[in-house]
């Protein structure tokens, strides 16, 4: 309904005429307010009082009219909103009051909404959402009127089964942006087999909501070990020297011309004449790189000849300290009473190889550490199960609990590729990704992800996901159990046996206290020590893969004092 309907005027009864009269006219002013209004038809021989008697809370008002030459109306304040309230003519003969001699009813208008709270039906997030609407006391509503844009499709729905204002929608779509929703509160009537409506206002803010995505379907895992000598970012080297590609071997010390080696190899130039227009074409297929020295050391110039094709090749080229200063040029050193620096050692200051010294000390060897050989992570899936409105999707690489990559891709995209070169537990998730329209974005929450172990010599260790089965404890005697469990069909390396005490911490007379497995204990192996008569002990059992661990196996409670499992 639309929240606008005014006044109401219906006569159900007259006493003394079976014609419909519309003299005793009673309206609602203000949604407020209800008038009862006296009109001079209704007047009649021998009666002095008349009197108007309103019901429709819980108590029943009857409002005398004055000055019957000028009747003033009845103003009534009707304090419950959205209420069917009935008002009765009635006049005094003698000194009682007479049945109803008009009877009118009248519906006010319901207050508005002036709260609503909308959250994920816990139990299926996907398709259901839970309301919950608040509205002023004594407000009184026997329908809801839901409106929402589904992606841009208007939808409106009369909703009646709230319960103390909350109530649960179960057909929704997944990952959809429900959006402009609001609420308008319906109250309803039926007299005399007609029936009166009237909606409250629209007040609240417009709300949206957008539903939880399906996940993703069918995720595969591919791991694949990449070649020790392929190192992701590294560029295959080039000789420079010919320009074909090749290993560029490390220079050495003996490689670098000495200073004055240089300056004759300049001195000498070419052995033989070019031609200028040779010499002008053999520029432009080469480029020349010069590196030279820095300050304090002998002045090196290395010269590359680098093809124009392979400009963007990176050279590798190590900075060698000559083991020698070039020989003093120039004015002689100052003598011993000229004022100047003398480059000589002071005595005491002298090499030492006396206990003490750390000049005599062999340098410590410089150790590399080896580089582990990466894998491939290849990830592939299917998408969500329909009707899912989805936007891409999201991967989380998480290692050693911190996250370590993050990716969307499009909702076209079903595959994504990354290189893993750090040992630790890797965590990978795959997320449906909803973001479309006005609601927040949100992702699918099924958990569809995988754990595994890439271990510092490049082992990969899958998470077991099967709990163990078939756990029973056998009593081995007073204090000694063994416990025992069937195959897994998932391959792990070992398994974990924990046990804590049911009764440590509340011993009655005939138990003595107990000092074992007052906190839960983990070991690895199946037999149990150091039980205490007439102790009960719960028990549970783990498949481990190295780091990794299952989910615990179904918890088997021993009772030492009747020797038996429970």
């Amino acid at each position: 309904m639309s929240g606008k309907l005014i006044n109401c005027i219906i006569t159900i009864t007259t006493a003394f005429s079976t014609q419909s009269i519309t003299s005793f006219k009673v309206t609602v002013r203000d949604e407020d307010w209800i008038v009862a209004t006296l009109e001079p038809l209704d007047l009649r021989e021998n009666v002095t009082v008349y009197a108007a008697r309103f019901t429709g809370q819980p108590r029943t008002h009857l409002v005398q009219f004055q000055n019957l030459s000028d009747p003033a109306p009845l103003v009534f304040n009707a304090s419950h909103h959205g209420s069917c309230y009935t008002v009765g003519l009635l006049v005094k003969e003698g000194k009682s009051w007479s049945k109803p001699v008009k009877t009118v009813t009248v519906l006010t208008k319901p207050l508005p909404v002036d709260n609503v709270v909308i959250s994920d039906y816990k139990e299926s997030p996907e398709t259901g959402v839970v309301f919950e609407i608040s509205s002023p006391a004594n407000n009184v509503f026997s329908r809801v009127n839901i409106s929402f844009l589904e992606g841009k499709e208007p939808h409106s729905m009369l909703y009646k089964d709230f319960y103390k204002g909350k109530t649960v929608f179960k057909h929704w779509l997944p990952g959809t942006c429900y959006s402009n929703i609001t609420f308008q509160l319906i109250s309803e009537a039926t007299v005399n087999k007609s029936t009166l409506v009237r909606g409250s206002e629209v007040t609240h803010d417009l709300r949206h909501h957008r539903t939880v995505p399906n996940p993703p379907l069918n995720i595969s895992r591919r791991i694949v070990h990449l070649s020790q000598t392929v190192v992701t970012g590294d560029v295959p080297e080039t000789d420079l020297s010919e320009g074909t590609p090749g290993t560029l071997s490390p220079r050495k010390v003996r490689d670098v011309p000495l200073m004055e080696e240089q300056v004759e190899e300049v001195e000498e130039g070419p052995s033989q004449e070019q031609d200028p227009a040779s010499l002008e074409e053999a520029m432009g297929e080469a480029t020349q790189v010069v590196y030279t020295s820095p300050q304090n050391f002998t002045e090196t110039a290395v010269h590359y000849t680098i093809p124009n094709d392979n400009i963007n090749t990176t050279a590798r080229v190590e900075t060698v300290t000559q083991p020698r200063w070039p020989e003093p040029t120039g004015s002689p050193p100052p003598t011993e009473g000229e004022d100047g620096f003398v480059n000589a050692l002071v005595p005491e200051y002298e090499d030492s190889n006396e206990p003490g010294s750390a000049m005599g000390l062999p340098p410590e060897p410089t150790v590399t550490p080896t580089k582990l050989p990466p894998i491939l992570l290849e990830l592939r899936w299917l998408p969500p199960r329909p009707p899912t409105a989805s936007d891409g999707f999201n991967v989380y690489i998480y290692r050693d609990g911190n996250s370590t990559e993050t990716a969307t891709v499009d909702e076209n995209t079903h595959e994504f590729f990354t290189e893993l070169t750090e040992p630790g537990t890797y965590r990978v998730l795959v997320t449906t990704l909803s973001s479309s329209g006005l609601c927040e974005p949100r992702e699918s929450t099924a958990n569809t992800g995988f754990t595994f172990y890439f271990s510092p010599t490049g082992e990969l260790l899958e998470q077991p996901m099967e709990r163990p089965q078939a756990v029973s404890v056998r009593l081995l005697g007073s204090s000694t159990a063994v416990v025992s469990w069937g195959p897994s069909a998932e391959s792990h390396n070992g398994s974990l046996v924990s046990v804590v005490s049911l009764t440590c911490m509340k011993p009655s007379i005939s138990q003595r206290m107990e000092s074992t497995y007052c906190s839960e204990e983990n070991t690895t192996s199946e037999i149990i020590n150091n039980l205490t008569p007439g102790a009960q002990y719960r028990v549970v059992v783990y498949h481990t893969n190295g780091p990794l661990i299952s989910p615990p196996s179904e918890p088997v409670i021993i009772d030492i004092g009747y020797g038996r499992e429970l």
